[in-house]
């Protein structure tokens, strides 16, 4: 079992980089942990590239700011990196699946994988280039291991983030890319691409189950990439978070949810100013649904009010609902 402690590190999730390495080692942030959500773009240069050339800047930048980059396992990245040995710098490491990272009051469960659905032309490609840096790697869907979750679990690590290239079946898309009409042409020309596609998201969703029900796992958030796309939900009470293309957002540390019901109460009886109260919230990235739902008892009827709607679970919706509370009070 491979656990990372991060200590006090503040953490960051990043969505699919594609070798661009800078977006990440040069954030301006300080004494953090950007989690990368696979396709960080491991395998397409000679191994010495990373180690000689990319890592070299990327390790002065990272040691100047006290960061460090954990990098999940994407389709576009070659699984070979992520055993463990092959690249696990000291400031920049690519983790095996499943592995734990534990901090700033979250305890964070990492597995990578995903189906690339051009894999025909990537195939095609690499057999014009022998002797270069694969395009496509055979073993790159997603693996489940319920052994793996049970020794995590054995050893008393309570999971309440998820951060994966792949989502689960309730996630968005919906579709799963295996219905929509743009992937038609590599549907036609891989027979198996159908299946394959169905059977990566079902291997997520079978992963929720066992750690929600099977070992009763408080999760709490869902972060992925994969689909380069921005869009977040909400099922079951946990927030499932889809990066776009070197989007990142931050983890709030929930000890600050004490601080935060304060401040809204002296907001609601009018002791602080909207600006403190979006001050407090823009900083430690907490959105307005998230707060709400993290704080019930605040908002008994948010639920049946968003469900009436109909209308998704996002930030205007939020603080639409939240100027309509104090204009009746």
């Amino acid at each position: 079992m491979n656990v990372i402690e991060i200590q006090d590190r503040e953490i960051y999730v990043m969505g699919d980089i594609h070798g661009e390495f800078q977006e990440a080692y040069a954030r301006n942030v300080q004494h953090a942990c950007i989690i990368l959500a696979g396709d960080c773009g491991f395998g397409f240069h000679h191994y010495k590239y990373y180690t000689e050339c990319m890592y070299r800047k990327a390790g002065k930048w990272l040691e100047r700011n006290d960061n460090i980059i954990i990098c999940v396992r994407g389709n576009h990245d070659n699984p070979a990196y992520y055993e463990g040995k092959l690249f696990y710098k000291k400031r920049m490491m690519c983790v095996p699946d499943y592995t734990v990272v534990k901090g700033y009051h979250h305890t964070i469960l990492c597995v990578g994988g995903a189906i690339s659905i051009d894999r025909t032309y990537r195939i095609d490609i690499q057999s014009l280039r022998p002797g270069e840096p694969q395009y496509w790697w055979e073993d790159e869907a997603p693996v489940l291991s319920p052994e793996k979750l049970r020794e995590i679990t054995d050893a008393g690590y309570r999971i309440d983030t998820v951060v994966t290239h792949s989502c689960p079946d309730f996630c968005y898309p919906m579709d799963k890319g295996a219905t929509n009409s743009t992937f038609s042409h590599w549907l036609l020309a891989d027979p198996t691409l159908r299946s394959d596609l169905l059977n990566e998201r079902s291997v997520m969703t079978e992963l929720y189950h066992l750690l929600t029900d099977e070992y009763d796992h408080p999760l709490k958030r869902w972060m992925y990439g994969h689909y380069h796309a921005s869009h977040h939900s909400v099922y079951d009470g946990m927030m499932c978070r889809l990066l776009d293309i070197n989007e990142i957002t931050a983890l709030p540390d929930f000890d600050h949810f004490g601080a935060m019901e304060e401040l809204m109460k002296k907001y609601r009886g009018g002791k602080c100013t909207r600006e403190e109260l979006d001050e407090l919230t823009g900083t430690r990235m907490i959105t307005w649904s998230e707060w709400i739902e993290a704080q019930p008892e605040l908002y008994p009827d948010y639920g049946e009010w968003l469900e009436a709607e109909g209308l998704r679970r996002n930030n205007r919706n939020a603080r639409t609902y939240i100027k309509k509370r104090n204009d009746h009070e």
